[in-house]
């Protein structure tokens, strides 16, 4: 008790800021073990603090004191999510306290939201929501994000190429962070994972590259469809700037969802799935919380027609494996957007290994091919869009695709030129800077080195 007693007193002084995170990081002390909603809750806590030290009337600052420390003392009892939703009322308060404290000194005492504590002396409403009225459009901090970029976001896929993230990929862990990281992404799906506990290794590098904690991930478990060997396996993880985005549950009350129906694919297999199923998230987006999105990742199964064994076969030069995975695509996308109470905005990226010109074969269901399935392409069928490496250096096939539904204005696009890194002089100089530079531009495509495919990224505005 003494040491939560200091935490008023730190509260009051210059030093608030980062005394007061001493004392609360001494409840817990393995921080650095700390998952996603632990960060996100230091981080407000931090704000909540600073903003408390502003209030200039004594009285109302020590009762926000006061539902400060309840909050810290209830924190081992209480789930992360609420602790992080009683945060965010108590900011909402605090505002309108400095707000009606900049009009009227002699204002009266504003009236707190309710935060349940022991030590609490307000008078308890009936029963708060934990999702109380709208909140108003959160003004982010210029420093966490540039002024002008408060209603748009980047969203980027990469295929990492068989990334399991141990000692043996150290400097392919850091090369992937550095280019992530150089290209400000707020929302990117990473697949040909093989070990996503490791993609914190990569989450760890953004952050510190970027000197903030603003980029979290959320990962699905290693799967695939019933039918296919074991070594099919693969995990998507989804990277996510949280200044931005927080992952929501759907409504099976799940946050992140792996699409393993079953579907007739009209070839004969009335119990087809995908070699390795889809994976979303639902997120809110933080900066105007009235806008849901949900994104989805996935890897195709390879290209050709390799698993005779179990079917496949040839259709018009591609293999039946991917060629029903595409087909099947905007049912599974519905789904996602079923799950996610129809509230549209869905977002689609993912190696789907469908060669140049059998686009309109797979995807027949895009808007462009005249279908009406609300679903858009941000890209043509186009050599210039072409994602993956060669085998002598260049690129092969547009196998990395992006498509949409939604009303968001699509402001940017391109396939970043992953040979920047050993051809342009910005990208040699930052990679030579963390001793990871690359020799030549076949060594890229290695699975220690880089990837065998570049990235994909897209820029929306929302509406």
């Amino acid at each position: 008790m003494k040491a939560k007693r200091n935490i008023l007193l730190l509260i009051s002084t210059t030093l608030v800021a980062p005394s007061f995170l001493i004392a609360a990081s001494c409840q817990k002390k393995n921080s650095s073990d700390t998952n996603k909603n632990e960060e996100s809750y230091n981080l407000r806590l931090t704000e909540l603090i600073e903003n408390i030290s502003s209030i200039e009337d004594k009285n109302i600052k020590e009762q926000f004191n006061s539902s400060a420390l309840s909050i810290i003392q209830s924190k081992d009892s209480t789930p992360i999510l609420e602790s992080l939703n009683k945060i965010e009322l108590l900011l909402k308060d605090i505002k309108k306290a400095i707000e009606n404290n900049n009009k009227s000194e002699t204002e009266v005492r504003p009236q707190l939201t309710p935060i349940p504590a022991p030590q609490s002396s307000m008078k308890p409403e009936p029963k708060p929501q934990p999702q109380p009225e709208p909140k108003p459009q959160h003004q982010p901090r210029s420093q966490d994000i540039p002024a002008g970029k408060e209603n748009t976001f980047k969203w980027g896929h990469w295929n990492i190429l068989k990334y399991h993230g141990d000692g043996s990929q150290d400097k392919k862990t850091k090369r992937i962070a550095l280019l992530s990281e150089k290209e400000k992404f707020d929302i990117l799906g990473l697949t040909e994972v093989f070990n996503p506990d490791n993609v914190k290794n990569i989450v760890d590098e953004m952050n510190k590259l970027s000197s903030s904690n603003m980029y979290s991930y959320i990962a699905s478990k290693n799967e695939k469809g019933d039918k296919f060997s074991k070594g099919s396996a693969e995990a998507v993880a989804i990277i996510y700037n949280n200044k931005k985005f927080e992952p929501i549950k759907f409504n099976n009350d799940q946050i992140g969802y792996s699409y393993k129906d079953k579907f007739d694919d009209n070839l004969g297999d009335k119990s087809a799935q995908y070699a390795r199923p889809p994976y979303g998230i639902q997120f809110k987006y933080k900066l105007n919380q009235d806008k849901k999105m949900t994104f989805v990742f996935d890897h195709f199964d390879g290209p050709g027609w390799k698993k005779k064994y179990l079917g496949e076969k040839p259709i018009d030069k591609i293999g039946s494996f991917e060629y029903r995975e595409g087909k099947q695509l905007w049912k599974a996308l519905d789904r996602f957007d079923e799950l996610g109470g129809n509230a549209g905005n869905v977002f689609f990226a993912g190696d789907t290994n469908i060669k140049l010109g059998k686009e309109h074969l797979v995807f027949d269901w895009l808007d462009k091919y005249n279908r009406n399935s609300g679903y858009k392409s941000v890209f043509e069928d186009n050599k210039k869009y072409s994602s993956s490496l060669n085998m002598t250096g260049g690129f092969a096939n547009p196998y990395d695709k992006m498509f949409y539904k939604s009303n968001f204005k699509l402001t940017n696009s391109f396939v970043f030129d992953i040979y920047k890194v050993v051809k342009d002089d910005e990208y040699v100089n930052l990679f030579k800077k963390h001793d990871v530079e690359i020799d030549n531009e076949k060594a890229i495509r290695h699975q220690s080195i880089l990837s065998d495919h570049t990235y994909t990224v897209a820029e929306f505005e929302i509406q």
